[in-house]
Formats: structure tokens, sequence, C-alpha cells
């Protein structure tokens, strides 16, 4: 509760004060393009970002194509998009699960910026949502991210669950390069019963999958690989996570 504590009280004064815009944004999308809501976002973002004592460690940016992408990250905390969003300038958006909707702030937030939310077996709006993020790379200025394990881990040593097949029929319909993207330390930052002067966060951009690579491929199979090209790199983030941590305590 003392984490949660600090960063209410750092936290709220901001988020109270931009509640006005992040209202406005939400309800009338259609009013203000996407560039604009979109830094908007980012620049609160920024200003609530060192409430969260969070050292980013960010290697592969060479990988991120130039063109619109199918973002795939493993999902670790609800941090994950936060600092994509910190991370990246050009407008990226998501596809989230329908929960999330109902969170402070952050559900209207992810809103703002055209997210979507899904509910769990509603495949009729899976179909319509997997058109919507299709017809959008094909046509549109922004990446998507899905995190196609579905949910944050809950395993104690953040292994990922099964990647779901579906979450790559966006990039299978529309052509889009698929960029995999290995996240490790984020599930620190929110942990009420983890306490740190600095949180190291590690995020990997690895080589993007171009659509000659997968395209005669099935969902199941490019699921796969993208889920065992992440994890070969997640393993190498945790060993470089221990020397984080032990360079941290010696400089206590």
């Amino acid at each position: 509760m003392i984490k949660y504590a600090r960063l209410g009280i750092g936290l709220i004064p901001h988020l109270t004060k931009a509640s006005f815009w992040i209202g406005k944004y939400a309800k009338h999308k259609d009013k203000y393009p996407l560039e604009k809501r979109y830094n908007k976002t980012r620049h609160l973002i920024h200003i609530a970002f060192d409430h969260f004592r969070t050292d980013l460690y960010i290697d592969g940016e060479e990988n991120i194509p130039s063109v619109n992408s199918l973002i795939v990250p493993n999902h670790q905390s609800l941090m994950d998009p936060v600092i994509l969003i910190h991370y990246f300038s050009k407008p990226i958006t998501f596809v989230a699960k329908e929960e999330t909707k109902k969170f402070p702030w952050f559900g209207k937030l992810i809103t703002c910026i055209d997210g979507v939310f899904i509910e769990r077996d509603n495949l009729r709006q899976e179909i319509r949502i997997i058109r919507q993020v299709t017809e959008s790379l094909q046509n549109e200025d922004k990446s998507w991210v899905i995190f196609p394990e579905g949910t944050r881990s809950k395993d104690k040593d953040m292994k990922m669950s099964e990647f779901k097949a579906g979450s790559f029929k966006p990039a299978l319909s529309s052509k889009a390069p698929i960029l995999p993207v290995a996240i490790f330390g984020t599930h620190r930052i929110l942990d009420q019963k983890l306490h740190r002067k600095r949180y190291p966060v590690q995020i990997s951009f690895l080589k993007p999958i171009e659509y000659e690579e997968y395209k005669d491929l099935s969902t199941i199979d490019i699921s796969k690989l993208v889920q065992d090209k992440i994890a070969e790199r997640l393993e190498q983030l945790k060993e470089k996570d221990k020397e984080l941590l032990k360079n941290k305590k010696k400089k206590k």
C-alpha cells in the first residue's frame, strides 16, 4: 500500500489536471487528429514517468520498421503499454482486454489514441476487430500493438503463456511486418510488496518478420515462430537483469 500511496500522491494531481482533455478526446475522437491526441497522451506519460522510478534499457531500435507494423510484445504488467507509448514518438495504438476499459484514466487514455477493447470468447467482435486492425494497418498512419498472450503473465518466473494464433491474423491479412518485442522488468513497478529505489526495465526490439517470410505459414505457425524468438531473448534479458540489480546494490 505504501507504494500505491506514493504513486497516488505523485500521479493523481497530473491525472486530475488532465481529466478534462482526456474525457474530451475520448468522447470526440473524430474532431481531433490522432497525432494531436497521441502527442498529448505521450506528454502526460512523460510528465508522470519519473514517479515510476524506472530505468529503461533499450536495444534493437534499428529493427523498428519505418512502415505500419504489428507490434507483438510479451506482457508482464499494465506498465507495458505505458512504456511503449513513452518510447514511440510515432502513433501506436492497442488491442486491449475489455476489463482494461474500466481502469481509472487508463481506459480513456487508450480510447484517446484509437485503442479498441475486446471481450473474451466474443467471436463476432473478434472478427470485427481483426478487420478493423487490418484496414488500419493498410490505410492509416499508425502501428498496432497486440499482446498475444491475451493477459499479463502470472508466473512467478515471468514465463510467457502460450501465444494466441488469432493475434497474427491482422498482419497476415494486411501483409504488414511483425515486430517481436521482448520486455522484462515491468512486473516490479506496480508490485506493492516490492520496494526499490529504481526499477530496471529492458525492452528489446527483435528483427522484424516481413510478409515474404511468413506468408506461407498458418497463424499457428507464425505464433510459435514469434513466441520462440521472444522466449529466447527473454532468457537473455533475465540474465542481464541479474547484473543490473547486482550493480545497483553495489552503488548503494
